[in-house]
């Protein structure tokens, strides 16, 4: 009966052990797919935080709206235009108007003239402008005379960048901002939201940055009395 008895209880505790073991496989992999989740979206945090930041930079730059922003850089994307490119024809276009105004022989008012008609009735922000003045570019038939008035606003350099975006014509302009909208996007607030939490986070890794460095001085003359001790003690005991 002891030995039955016995048996018994060496199965039982086999049992047992296979099963925790069982219980630690599953809980392993429940912990790293845990750990897998978490970095996971930590990384998406920090990817929204620094695409909100680059939007928000870049809207402060060029006097946007990060809703605009974004739907350049979209139209910039479909149209195979670097969207850098994109942005410094905008300035060009509102400093032209701009030149164009206060200069009445400035050598792309006639161009402008030709292409809006009266300029004191285009918009003076820097998108108004550039979405006026692109657009009837892009209504232009005639190639060649397209590309004279492009060199003439923008200068030959950015107009040749672009040639892919007039390539597209007004509809083709007007298709995909339509296309951007239905693709959807952050609003103002939310851009403004992500590019707040990053300065803060900013602030956050610029204090450990600090702290790492003042501790770092704590430390020195503990290091010193420490190399003190190995050259004047315990090395000559060595040796």
């Amino acid at each position: 009966i002891d030995k039955i008895k016995l048996e018994n209880a060496t199965k039982w505790a086999e049992n047992l052990s296979k099963g925790f073991e069982k219980a630690a496989q599953k809980t392993a992999v429940l912990s790293a797919a845990a750990v897998g989740a978490i970095a996971g979206i930590n990384k998406l945090a920090k990817d929204a935080v620094s695409s909100g930041d680059t939007i928000q930079t870049t809207a402060d730059q060029y006097n946007l709206s990060a809703e605009a922003i974004q739907k350049w850089n979209y139209i910039a994307l479909q149209s195979d235009v670097p969207a850098d490119k994109l942005y410094k024809a905008m300035t060009k276009s509102r400093d032209a108007i701009g030149t164009a105004l206060a200069d009445g022989s400035s050598t792309g008012r006639a161009a402008l003239e030709a292409l809006v008609g009266d300029l004191n009735n285009v918009p003076t922000d820097t998108e108004g402008a550039f979405n006026t003045v692109i657009t009837a570019l892009a209504g232009v038939k005639d190639s060649t005379l397209q590309a004279y008035y492009a060199n003439e606003i923008f200068g030959e350099r950015v107009a040749t960048e672009l040639i892919p975006l007039l390539n597209q014509g007004a509809d083709g302009l007007s298709e995909l901002s339509r296309e951007f909208e239905a693709v959807g996007y952050l609003t103002n607030e939310q851009v403004r939201s992500l590019a707040d939490y990053d300065n803060e986070l900013n602030k956050v890794n610029t204090r450990l940055e600090n702290a790492k460095i003042q501790l770092g001085l704590a430390m020195i003359p503990i290091m010193e009395r420490f190399v003190d001790l190995l050259e004047n003690n315990v090395i000559p005991a060595i040796k």
